[in-house]
């Protein structure tokens, strides 16, 4: 019951000593070996999504600290949940003055199975990132992640865009332009009579993918097979 007491104390100390507890959280996290999760502690996540701009300050923090334990609860505190958020760009100083790129790349690999969190914390980057690093970010942006979720991604980049300055925004708006010409070359690609598959190729898929089938069937045990993979046995059976 340690943690659950714990989780339960920590939204009322966090205000007075907002460092002392993340340092604890942290040590608790990184010596864990994974054996403590994030969904115990419930009242900590829900104290953290009612007050947002503390839950970017931790999110941050943490994939500023190249800890990967820190970087998977990170991603783990956030979840399913599609929300937009902003890093605390407060904490690029010193050693992390330059970090700008370094935490686009943590927001799409962490995130990217959640486009609204990756997209609104790459672009929050984005707003002040060097020039020298605009380049590369906007490449990100793109490529997997405009490409991957073209309908999320492009919203929020519309919707977002005029909050950069004037040369960000054209930036963004021919990221924009550049994905609709993808899709534009995709549609296109379809009437190519070179690129489209005919039934001689699928028959000879088919073929193989039958072989496949049969020499695996016949490499293992029936009875096992059976039991394992009774999909596999039933479609040998009908293909006899």
């Amino acid at each position: 019951g340690t943690i659950h007491y714990l989780d339960m104390t920590i939204p009322y100390l966090y205000q007075e000593s907002e460092t002392r507890i993340l340092e604890l959280l942290e040590r608790l996290f990184i010596q864990s070996d994974f054996k403590i999760d994030i969904s115990q502690f419930d009242s900590f996540k829900r104290y953290l999504y009612e007050n947002l701009d503390k839950l970017s300050s931790l999110i941050t923090r943490w994939l500023l600290s190249k800890s990967i334990p820190l970087n998977r609860f990170a991603s783990d505190f956030l979840d399913n949940n599609e929300i937009e958020l902003s890093f605390d760009m407060s904490q690029l100083n010193g050693a992390s003055a330059i970090d700008h790129l370094f935490l686009a790349k943590k927001a799409c690999g962490w995130y990217f199975m959640n486009p609204t969190i990756a997209i609104s914390l790459m672009l929050s980057v984005f707003k002040t990132c060097p020039t020298d690093q605009i380049e590369e970010i906007q490449e990100i942006i793109f490529n997997p992640l405009m490409i991957s979720y073209p309908k999320k991604v492009s919203k929020f980049l519309n919707k977002n865009k005029e909050e950069l300055n004037e040369d960000k925004r054209l930036i963004i708006e021919n990221l924009l332009k550049k994905l609709e010409d993808y899709h534009s070359a995709l549609r296109a690609s379809n009437n190519i009579k070179e690129l489209q598959v005919g039934q001689a190729e699928h028959f000879a898929y088919r073929r193989y993918q039958q072989q496949m089938m049969n020499k695996a069937y016949e490499n293992s045990d029936k009875g096992f097979l059976s039991r394992a993979c009774p999909h596999l046995a039933l479609h040998q059976i009908n293909m006899q």
